[in-house]
């Protein structure tokens, strides 16, 4: 049904010599970890005419090409990855993926309605994604909220959000928007099984898949250059999003995957049938806990079990809460998330200087570049809601100040200061430290 360019013969020994002979040489001359392959499920001489269900069937001779080309793979380089854009009926990707090969999991219509505020249809985020919900014994479902070949998240919450609470939540505003953005990131990366990211998803890139040069929005678009915002990185909404996909991703090999058997063995229990989505991951080394209210009013004394009593502990933020009687009541206001973990992973942090999400009232701050490199100026961007005593300062994650960056009087407003990342100061990750008045802001560089 679909054709790019010329329609190879994957039957013929002359074509399967001729993509072998390209396997071989991309892994070797230049060194890849693997490949995904685009439109897997057109390697096959079954005719289906213009029948994309027909295509879609299971089909034994293709899967006797794609066993052939994955030989080839591990015959030239042990280990490396064949991951396919399959799409097909489950019964064939089930067997693909038990011979080893890893295929793509589409998300994104599940996610795109929780993201804009209509979680209540296509409501299972896991339908496609999570291999227990297909059936797989095997992780290696590839599973993805955004694809290159599809519609932005982002692109749709500004355009379609849901508007029926518009007084109180509205999705279509960009810092609306950006939270939900981290609701879906941080679901997606809390579910086991490996996953994609499709580039600038953790920054909340708003331009559509169509967008045109001109800034108008067509079809005949789809593959024109799009704008690179590089400003996204100063963007302190925006570094938010990005580090809770961080934070998530981290999670993954924290410790040298001291947490690995969380992700691939736990015991999974979960509820995505309403506006309030909850995911558990048990096991013996931590337990983990992701809840978000994707709807657009809030969800008022929400009961949730904990399988443990006492502390549980936000991983995004460092903040705690108590569990009495294997429950807690929360009132999720729309868009709003928690992740908890029962292991508290910023105990220095927390013990040193405080919460990490504790700033000054009404106060912006930026860092940029982010991170910065040796001998290289960092700038700190701030707007002071008073005039005062201003201290900043950088800190390691110990709490100890490694280099004065500032101290005086500031006027109110928007203020500038800079600094130096010179050879003294070992490369890693620090806190800049700002106290206005006797109040405290703690915020992540990096240096290098």
């Amino acid at each position: 049904p679909f054709s790019v360019y010329n329609d190879f013969n994957h039957e013929s020994v002359d074509t399967r010599y001729y993509t072998k002979r390209v396997i071989q040489h991309w892994l070797t001359e230049y060194k890849l970890d693997g490949f995904r392959w685009d439109l897997s499920k057109g390697f096959t001489q079954v005719n289906s005419g213009s029948n994309v269900g027909l295509w879609s069937n299971y089909d034994a001779s293709r899967i006797n090409i794609w066993q052939d080309y994955y030989n080839t793979h591990q015959s030239v380089s042990p280990g490396s990855y064949c991951i396919l854009e399959h799409l097909g009926v489950n019964s064939e990707e089930i067997e693909l993926g038990n011979r080893e090969m890893m295929l793509w999991g589409k998300g994104t219509t599940e996610f795109k309605q929780a993201g804009i505020g209509f979680p209540s249809s296509n409501g299972n985020l896991a339908q496609n994604i999570l291999h227990t919900d297909r059936g797989w014994t095997k992780q290696h479902i590839v599973g993805y909220a955004h694809s290159h070949d599809e519609e932005r998240i982002m692109y749709d919450c500004l355009n379609f959000g849901n508007q029926a609470n518009i007084g109180q939540h509205n999705p279509r505003d960009t810092a609306t928007a950006i939270k939900r953005m981290e609701a879906v990131g941080a679901m997606l990366l809390a579910m086991p099984g490996p996953k994609m990211l499709w580039q600038f998803e953790e920054l909340a890139y708003p331009f559509s898949i169509n967008y045109c040069p001109n800034g108008s929005i067509s079809n005949n678009c789809r593959t024109d250059l799009k704008p690179i915002r590089w400003d996204y990185n100063t963007d302190p909404r925006r570094v938010a999003l990005f580090n809770v996909y961080a934070k998530m991703a981290n999670l993954r090999k924290r410790e040298n995957y001291a947490y690995e058997n969380l992700f691939v063995n736990g015991f999974i229990l979960k509820d995505f049938n309403n506006d309030v989505k909850w995911l558990r991951l048990t096991d013996p080394s931590l337990n983990l806990i992701v809840i978000a209210n994707y709807g657009i009013t809030t969800a008022s004394n929400y009961a949730l079990s904990f399988p443990t009593n006492g502390v549980w502990y936000n991983y995004i933020t460092g903040d705690s809460i108590t569990v009495s009687g294997n429950s807690f009541n929360f009132n999720l206001t729309p868009g709003q998330y928690f992740v908890f973990t029962s292991k508290n992973f910023n105990p220095t942090v927390l013990t040193a200087i405080g919460n990490l999400n504790a700033p000054i009232l009404n106060l912006k701050l930026s860092i940029y570049p982010n991170p910065i490199a040796t001998n290289s100026t960092g700038n700190i961007k701030m707007d002071l809601p008073e005039s005062g005593n201003l201290a900043v300062s950088l800190i390691n994650i110990a709490g100890q100040e490694v280099m004065p960056i500032f101290k005086g009087t500031r006027s109110r407003g928007t203020q500038l200061i800079q600094f130096t990342n010179n050879k003294s100061v070992a490369a890693g990750l620090y806190l800049i430290k700002t106290v206005l008045n006797g109040k405290t802001r703690l915020d992540k560089v990096q240096l290098y």
